[in-house]
């Protein structure tokens, strides 16, 4: 019963947004999309990082007397 349930429902597993055509180019995209937005947060969190470690240094450089040299856009 269950294998001619499944053979029924098949054709209507291609109407599946994830479920497409390897071959076609709409499937390369979906899967970039989908890493630049899981990347993304993880980026994100590391420059707000790198920047708390930047000002950390210049606080504490400027609290010892000192001058760090930050480049000049």
């Amino acid at each position: 019963m269950s294998l001619l349930t499944g053979l029924l429902l098949a054709p209507s597993a291609w109407a599946c947004a994830v479920c497409n055509d390897p071959e076609d180019a709409s499937n390369l995209t979906f899967g970039l999309s989908t890493a630049f937005l899981s990347f993304l947060p993880l980026l994100a969190m590391a420059a707000l990082g790198w920047w708390l470690w930047r000002r950390l240094k210049t606080l504490e450089a400027a609290q010892a007397g000192q001058v760090l040299a930050l480049p000049q856009d």
